[in-house]
């Protein structure tokens, strides 16, 4: 009697696409970052060496030789061109400990050069409502437009899916109204997560089954 063994693919795939939509759902506001750990701390000196990632990317620097500053990777590539070795700085954030006993601060606040950088933290999402002229349709690497910048230097983040059906309305040269959720980048640029575009409701709607999973 031979047995045959009848693989569980579609019971998988219905998994996979079940927990794709439940987190593709989700309306609101964005997630705020993970919540930092440790108490309000502060140093100055000069930077000791600025520490790499895979490609070249400034993920971390010195501070007198024995306080590492860390940050998230996008502020890393905002601050690549900003800071060099024995410059002096002035850093708030958040303390704690490596597992190899160095002392870490979780950037806040950077003063370097007479410029002051502040990372968004948790709550500094605020509520938008504007409007501006669309000057560029912003592409992500699989080619679909997920956002736009507007004449007044606002960039609207936008679900894929949205803006292709969006397309008549979000087109350069045009104008539009927004609503969202913004925050400030490191370089002080606003950047909103759009609910609606001219009053209508963006709906956050999975990717086809077509897609493939990012």
């Amino acid at each position: 009697m031979t047995l045959k063994v009848v693989p569980q693919v579609s019971t998988l795939a219905a998994f996979v696409l079940l927990v794709a939509s439940l987190l593709s759902a989700q309306v609101g506001p964005p997630a705020p970052p993970p919540a930092n750990f440790g108490s309000s701390s502060s140093v100055s000196g000069a930077i000791s060496q600025l520490n790499y990632g895979p490609e070249m990317e400034v993920t971390s620097f010195l501070v007198n030789g024995n306080t590492l500053v860390t940050f998230p990777p996008h502020v890393g590539a905002a601050l690549s061109s900003t800071l060099s070795p024995d410059e002096s700085v002035e850093v708030t954030g958040y303390a704690s400990s490596t597992a190899s006993g160095m002392q870490r601060i979780e950037l806040v606040t950077l003063n370097a050069g007479g410029k002051t950088l502040s990372v968004p933290q948790p709550g500094q999402f605020t509520s938008y409502t504007g409007s501006g002229k669309v000057i560029q349709l912003n592409y992500n690497r699989e080619g679909d437009v997920d956002g736009f910048l507007l004449d007044n230097g606002v960039f609207a983040k936008t679900p894929p899916p949205a803006t292709a059906s969006l397309a008549s309305t979000v087109a350069v040269g045009s104008q539009v109204s927004i609503s969202g959720y913004s925050h400030q980048t490191m370089n002080g640029r606003t950047v909103v997560d759009a609910q609606s575009i001219n009053g209508q409701t963006i709906a956050y709607a999975p990717p086809g089954p077509q897609r493939r999973p990012r």
